[in-house]
This record gives C-alpha cells, structure tokens and sequence, in this order.
C-alpha cells in the first residue's frame, strides 16, 4: 500500500494519540499510590493542625467537655480511625473510643504507632509515619498541657495522636486519575482532529494539488498548472513548477514546430500525404498533402475512418476495407496497397498506401495506425500506355508477312531473284527478307567432297609422270 500526506498524517497523530495515552495512563498508575498518599498526608496534616490548635485554646480555658467534642466531631472523618490525646506520662486523657480513657497509649497502640509520639517527644513539632501497605497514616502534634499549681508557666507537653486509613482517599485519587486521563484523551481526540483539519486544508489538500498537476504534466498534459495561491513556501513551488512547465511548453512548443514543419516537408519531397487513425475512436487525421492529393480544403472532410471510406472506388472498396480489418482485428501490423480514390472534381486518382499499427492496448488490441499516402495517377497512366504499346506490337509482329511460294535460285551460282528482278546472294537475301542472322561453315559431304580433290592435286604434284 503506497502512504501519502492524506494517510501518513493521520496515522502519525493517531499513533501519537495513543503514545500520549499509553504515557499518561502509565505515569497515573505508577504514581498513583503516591499522589494519594500526598493527597491524604496533606489532609492529614492541615486537620490535625486545626484540632491541636483548637484542643490547645480549650486546653488553657480548661474546656474539657469541648475537646471531647470536637474528637467526636472528627469522628464524622471516615478515614480517622483513631483520635488519642495523651499526656506526657503516657496516659490517654481523651480518646474517639471512650474505653482508652485514662488507659496507658502502649497498651492501646503497637510499637510501629508509638514511634510517631516518640518522634515528636524527641525532635519536637509534627510527625508523622506511614505504612503504604496497609494505607495507614500516623500524624502526631504536640500539645502544651496546663501549668501545674505553683507552676508559671507549663514545663509539660502533650500529644495528639490521629490514626488515618487513607485507603479510600487512595480509591478516590485513582478515580479522580482516571477522569483526568478521560479528559485528557478528549482534549488530545479534539486536538488532534483540529491539527488534521488545519494541515489538510493548508498543507495536504495544497500538495495533493502540486502533485497532481506535476503528474498531469509528466502524462503530456503540458498545459497543467498549480493553482495553489498564497505567500507561504507550497505557494512557492506551485508558482516555481508553472514558470518551469511554462518554460518547458513553450520550447516544446518550438521543438514540435520545428519538428512538424521538418516532418511536412519530408512528406512534401517525396510527394507523400500521411494519416493517423485512432483505431477504437474512428477519429482519422489527413496532413494536408494528404488533402491536396484529392483536391479539398481541410474543413471539407471530416476527420474520420468513415470519410476515407466513402471516397475509394467501389470496386476496390471491399479488398481495401478487408485489408485493413485485418489490422484492426490484430491479424497483421502492417497494410500495402493500391486503390482508387475520387478527387473533389469526381475523378479517380490512382494511390499507393502503406501503414502500420503503432500501439496496442494491455490486451494487445491495436490503438492507433499510420501510414502514408502516395498519388501513382501518372506511374498508372504511363503503366497503362506501356501495356497498349506492347499490345500494338504484338498485333503488328503477327501481321509481318513470311517467305512463301516459289523463290527463284540459280542452279550454278546460287543466286535468290528479289521481287524487283534483281538477282541477289542468297545470303544477302535471307538478310533483307527475314530476321535470321548468318553463320558460315561446312557440311560433312562438301568437306570429304574438297578434301579428296585437294588430295588429288597433291598427289598429281609429287609424281610428275
């Protein structure tokens, strides 16, 4: 699967939706058990300093029945389990659980408690301890008890001991993490959707346009162009890409030109017309030799296989139409032939064709095919003229009159009397009256013939009797 802008970013802000969530969801529980913990020490601390103060005002006005009450008014706090106010022999003066009073703390508390009053005995000022496993929390403030008679001022202090179970002070931190983590995710869903909408329309929907237009124009669309406005670096490049492509159109512009202009007086120099027909279509295009050769104006034929067809010979229709068929059909890739076409004025003008199928489809159907058009009117004429002279040859070669009757010859000499009177070598008669050549020789009786008389002379010279 090929990834663009219009994939990849919404893939990229939902993987970062959820690194986001995995990230938070992680921080709220791995620290969790400590925000409640902060949570409950807080609460802890700043209630038990509100009791110590208020016990301490009570305290000098010797309200022993209002200390009572506010430790049973704490014990509307849930999470109090234990309220001690213990004196510093270690005896419970107050107490939440009225069996405590007048009790000693360490019959009431283990040692783990008993170190927090230790704590604030030994440094002085809040303590506090916890047990994270168990959600306990142990606060413990320090109380000046009233002076003893005879006594200026108090050399005694006392504690308050406050006993938490902050175990749903925990349950209520982790829900309230979770509505965060809820709030949080709808924040980063609405924030996400808002950054895609905002890139889409300004960044996505602008490059899909610069690059459909680069592809429109790597087709051959050459007129394509960017229509991304603005000031921003993507208005840039689409203005920068219509200066290049408007560049680039206009010297392909020349080069087709040029090349045309050269590719028509090719044609014109070898008194060629070419065509080019989109098979599928039926849309035919003539160059305008092609048109000059029947004698019409471009705007008077209609650029198609119909038109072509309406203008051969009938009787050289069929023949052509099936040649080409066979082209169409995928039979053959190539077409040669000679036909008739009527010219503008209704004459016939002779002309030779030649194409060839140049594209095929995905399943090797052809698509389009050129070729070329020559006028053979005159060839055809002087083709014509040639076939009639040889015909009257013939028919003159059959009228000559041959040697027939009675020739007279001499019996002496050998002589051929003409038709004049004349008497003639019969060589020289043969010559004038026929079409045969002469070869001279001898035949085998005349030659035994000379040579027993030229044996004969010899002999009669060597014996001169």
């Amino acid at each position: 699967m090929k990834y663009n802008l219009r994939h990849s970013i919404p893939i990229l802000l939902f993987l970062f939706l959820c690194i986001s969530a995995v990230i938070h969801l992680w921080y709220m529980i791995s620290n969790g058990h400590e925000l409640a913990l902060r949570a409950a020490q807080s609460q802890a601390e700043l209630r038990g300093k509100e009791m110590a103060n208020l016990m301490q005002h009570m305290l000098e006005r010797d309200d022993k029945l209002g200390i009572q009450k506010e430790i049973s008014w704490a014990a509307s706090d849930t999470s109090l389990e234990t309220i001690l106010f213990i004196s510093d022999t270690d005896n419970i003066l107050f107490a939440l659980d009225y069996r405590f009073t007048d009790r000693n703390v360490r019959e009431v508390i283990d040692d783990q408690s008993y170190g927090v009053i230790k704590d604030v005995r030994t440094r002085g000022g809040h303590a506090s301890r916890v047990d994270a496993d168990a959600h306990r929390l142990w606060n413990a403030f320090p109380i000046d008890l009233p002076p003893r008679p005879g006594e200026l001022r108090s050399l005694r202090s006392g504690v308050l001991f406050l006993e938490h179970d902050y175990s749903r002070t925990a349950q209520m931190e982790l829900a309230r993490g979770f509505r965060e983590f809820y709030g949080f995710m709808v924040f980063l869903v609405v924030f996400c959707v808002g950054i895609w909408l905002v890139l889409r329309v300004f960044l996505v929907e602008r490059v899909e346009e610069i690059v459909d237009a680069t592809r429109r124009f790597a087709a051959g669309n050459l007129s394509a162009r960017s229509l991304v406005s603005g000031d921003d670096e993507l208005a840039q490049t689409g203005r920068a890409f219509n200066e290049m492509a408007e560049r680039i159109e206009a010297a392909t512009a020349g080069i087709i030109k040029k090349g045309e202009e050269r590719f028509e007086l090719a044609l014109r120099g070898a008194d060629l017309g070419m065509w080019d027909w989109e098979i599928k279509t039926g849309a035919m295009f003539f160059s305008q030799r092609w048109i000059e050769m029947l004698g019409y104006a471009r705007e008077e034929l209609q650029p198609h296989i119909a038109a072509w067809e309406n203008l051969i010979h009938p009787d050289d229709r069929a023949e052509v139409v099936q040649g080409m068929n066979r082209c169409y059909e995928g039979t053959d890739t190539t077409y040669q032939g000679e036909y008739r076409m009527q010219n503008k004025v209704g004459k016939w003008v002779w002309v030779y064709v030649s194409g060839r199928v140049m594209e095929w489809d995905q399943e090797k159907k052809p698509l389009r095919m050129l070729g070329t058009t020559l006028d053979i009117t005159e060839r055809k004429a002087w083709e014509k003229a040639r076939e009639n002279m040889i015909a009257k040859l013939q028919e003159a070669l059959c009228n000559v009159k041959t040697l027939k009757g009675l020739v007279p010859v001499c019996a002496w000499c050998h002589k051929v009397r003409d038709d004049q009177g004349y008497w003639q070598e019969l060589t020289a008669f043969i010559h004038e009256h026929t079409e045969a050549d002469i070869s001279h020789g001898i035949c085998p009786e005349c030659a035994n013939k000379e040579r027993a008389e030229f044996t004969k002379k010899s002999d009669a010279k060597v014996d001169p009797s």
